[in-house]
């Protein structure tokens, strides 16, 4: 995919392009140029409850049913977002959002355990809550990410019954410390892709 426009693959920034691309660039290239696919057990487990939450379905499953009913009632699941930063088109996806209160949700599935150090840290809610503030101008009075925790039992990935859920806060001063990185990565994705679409005749 290519928009015009901007000469990059999606015409926006989104936080898993400014992850992946600081990560790897070649990895960014496979997956946003030539649309490969990487997805791990862990990953297409997570996307699987993502979206029994987003259609809110009934699980089969009496663990992961038990979860669903255990995370707290989102005003809005799946909210879409869309705002600017410096002319850079930033869009994002949050679990739960409230657009009354500014109230933020997040949800995480795997093995690789949370805790309260980590969420703290966490770039993923400082990028969202910088979206939050250029679209709203104030940030988020609320976040909370909840941990639902997996297991391998006889080879077959489980959740484990758990949720823990954090609270945290981010500041102004977190949020504006991610403006210099996302105008570094942006120019990047456009410099990168751009000698990968001239290579394949597209512009």
């Amino acid at each position: 995919m290519l928009d015009k426009e901007t000469l990059t693959p999606r015409g926006y920034l989104s936080w898993s392009q400014f992850n992946l691309f600081r990560s790897s660039k070649m990895r960014y290239v496979s997956a946003y140029v030539y649309g490969e696919k990487y997805e791990n057990e862990g990953m297409y487990k997570g996307k699987q409850f993502a979206d029994m939450l987003e259609k809110d379905d009934v699980s089969d499953d009496p663990l992961t049913e038990q979860i669903r009913m255990m995370l707290p009632r989102f005003k809005k699941r799946e909210y879409e977002i869309r705002t600017e930063l410096s002319g850079i088109p930033l869009f994002g996806k949050f679990d739960g959002f409230d657009e009354k209160t500014l109230s933020l949700d997040e949800v995480k599935t795997g093995k690789n355990g949370w805790d309260q150090n980590r969420v703290n840290k966490c770039e993923q809610i400082t990028f969202y809550s910088l979206m939050i503030f250029q679209k709203f101008k104030k940030l988020p009075p609320k976040i909370r990410l909840h941990y639902i925790p997996t297991e391998k039992i006889n080879g077959v990935l489980r959740f484990t019954g758990e949720v823990k859920s954090f609270e945290t806060k981010r500041s102004l001063e977190d949020v504006l410390g991610l403006v210099v990185p996302i105008k570094k990565t942006w120019e990047g994705i456009k410099e990168i892709c751009l000698e990968e679409y001239k290579a394949l005749g597209k512009v």
